[in-house]
């Protein structure tokens, strides 16, 4: 008679031991997928604000070198099929403080109502938010309409941007309830849809202010040099030209160095470590050049900004107060990188010495200090 001996199973030892090797090689392995995810996503927004930089150049070759931003100005009638719009703008005042950029808000409005639809999304001014500056996260509203472009567009996007990627994942659904129905909240206090719905068609990058605004200017109303663009106070808000005919009206023509100048850039850090604000200097984050070519930047290595309106106001010593233009970085607590502070931060790239004519990377910032004295100190 054969007789047959039973298999042996694992005792507890050896599957702990197991269960702690499987653990082991997880442990090592995540972090080198997530890093890999992360490389993989830096690619994507690096390929997306090449995109973007191919549009505005072919958006300046077809309107004689033009920069790429909102056109409409106060007190004329644009182009358009929006005609209650169109009328708005007309009857804008040109003198107003804030006549061409509610211009710009109108265009914004009529963009986004041609290029996608929406039942409460209607061309008309009680749409149209108020207290708006389109030009930061908007202008490339006006690259979409020129290529043709269907919303929501997804070269606007950091792939890295888990609000704005969920926002256009689902329009109809942030707009039904844009107060964060589908998991997140806009970067707003307001509550109307009014005021909340043009943040689903927002970008993950913001455009320099040279770019649709003049080098430098003065707060002195009555100043030969109007008042330009520059940041306020606080890094929610910015300082708006009280003149018109200021906003919109610059040329690629205007850039000196465009392998050195940079268009835009990612706002956040998203790729090389935490979430954080692109100001610290510890900062990496994507930025696309006026040649072309986007790079992933450390900001550390940009030369500093300045503060437009007062440009007699030097930029080289991020620790004096007297000769670097500051801001307060003001996070807001849901929609910026938790533990966040308020912080005092320098301009960098996004306010460049001397605007359009200046070199923010690879290369001393250009300065004119007769020019600068003479404008505003």
């Amino acid at each position: 008679m054969v007789s047959q001996k039973g298999r042996r199973g694992f005792t507890l030892i050896e599957l702990l031991v197991v269960i702690a090797i499987i653990a082991l090689l997880i442990s090592i392995l995540l972090p080198a997928l997530g890093n890999a995810r992360k490389r993989a996503q830096l690619m994507l927004s690096l390929n997306n604000q090449r995109q973007q930089g191919v549009a505005s150049a072919s958006y300046g070759a077809e309107n004689d070198a033009r920069a790429y931003s909102f056109s409409w100005k106060a007190g004329q009638v644009p182009q358009t099929s929006n005609t209650d719009l169109a009328l708005a703008c007309a009857a804008l005042n040109p003198n107003a403080q804030d006549g061409d950029t509610r211009a710009a808000v109108y265009q914004q409005l009529d963009i986004v109502t041609r290029l996608y639809k929406h039942d409460q999304l209607t061309p008309t001014v009680g749409t149209a938010p108020t207290g708006h500056t389109p030009f930061v996260l908007y202008n490339h509203l006006v690259i979409n309409d020129h290529i043709g472009e269907q919303l929501p567009s997804e070269m606007v996007i950091s792939p890295g941007d888990k609000a704005r990627a969920t926002w256009q994942e689902d329009m109809n659904g942030y707009l039904d309830d844009p107060m964060g129905g589908n998991g997140f909240r806009p970067p707003s206090g307001a509550t109307s849809f009014r005021d909340l719905w043009r943040w689903g068609f927002s970008s993950s990058y913001s455009t320099i202010s040279a770019h649709y605004s003049p080098d430098y200017g003065n707060l002195n109303d009555s100043d030969q040099w109007p008042r330009t663009v520059g940041r306020a106070a606080t890094s929610n808000r910015y300082i708006m030209p009280n003149k018109k005919n200021v906003l919109g009206r610059r040329s690629l023509d205007d850039v000196a160095y465009p392998g050195q100048k940079v268009l835009l850039y990612e706002t956040y850090q998203r790729f090389t470590g935490p979430e954080q604000y692109f100001a610290f200097e510890d900062s990496q984050v994507p930025v696309l050049f006026y040649d072309g070519h986007a790079d992933n930047k450390n900001v550390k290595d940009s030369n500093y900004g300045f503060e437009p309106n007062k440009p007699g106001k030097g930029a080289d010593d991020p620790f004096d107060r007297l000769k670097t233009d500051l801001y307060n970085y003001t996070p807001i607590r849901w929609w910026d990188p938790p533990g966040a502070s308020i912080t005092l931060v320098p301009s960098y790239f996004d306010q460049t010495r001397m605007g359009l004519q200046g070199v923010d990377f690879g290369g001393d910032p250009v300065t004119n200090e007769g020019l600068m004295n003479l404008v505003g100190n």
